[in-house]
This record gives structure tokens, C-alpha cells and sequence, in this order.
């Protein structure tokens, strides 16, 4: 869901929490329990960066990144679960564009959302 208004402000102001130098405006919202992590390398011209942030918008735990298969990284990705009091900053590099995607656990969305 593509956040506006209101609700896109208080999205930017978590993910420049998560990535200090973003400066797009793009912000999307996913409400789920768990998620893939897509790839965290140039892929096609896309790139995927997480950062965990407490929804107070207060710690921050950066995500690992790993070099794709060919060059020792996994071949697979475990699902990670997204906790509570927990939002899973997504940024995206697609070409030339760029956003972010806030992950949230099912039990925090009324708090982003209200």
C-alpha cells in the first residue's frame, strides 16, 4: 500500500531513522508476519537494503548483506519474522528510481495507519 499524505511523513521520518541519506519520497506500507528478504546485491538492476527500527523510531539494527551465490553467498534465504513493536525498513534501487517499504507485524499496523 503507497502511503500519502500524513501517514507518508511519519513513514519518511522512520525510514531516514533506518537510512540517513534516502531522500526520495516514495514510502509503502506491508502489514505480514514474515517476509523473504530479496537480494542484497546488484541483481538485474535492482538492490534491496533492511534496516530494523523500533517503532518509537528510537534503535536501529541494520541487515545483513550478503554476495549472491556465484560468489559465496547463500543459495537461499530463510523467511525472517517480523516482531512486534518492530518495523522492517525495506530500500529499494530499481535503475534509476529508488523507495522504501515499511514492514510491519499485523499487531502495529493500526499504530502506522491511525
Amino acid at each position: 500500500m503507497k502511503l500519502t499524505g500524513q501517514l507518508a511523513k511519519d513513514g519518511l521520518k522512520l525510514a531516514k531513522v533506518a537510512f540517513p541519506d534516502y531522500r526520495g519520497r516514495k514510502v509503502n506500507l506491508r502489514v505480514m508476519d514474515g517476509f523473504t528478504p530479496q537480494p542484497t546485491w546488484w541483481d538485474g538492476g535492482t538492490k534491496h537494503s533492511y534496516t530494523a527500527v523500533s517503532i518509537d523510531g528510537k534503535v536501529v539494527m541494520e541487515g545483513a548483506r550478503f554476495d549472491p551465490p556465484q560468489f559465496g553467498g547463500p543459495t537461499t534465504v530463510n523467511r525472517i519474522q517480523v516482531p512486534v513493536n518492530v518495523v522492517v525498513v525495506e530500500h529499494t534501487f530499481f535503475g534509476t528510481s529508488q523507495w522504501v517499504t515499511l514492514i510491519v507485524n499485523p499487531e502495529n499496523a493500526k499504530e502506522l495507519t491511525a
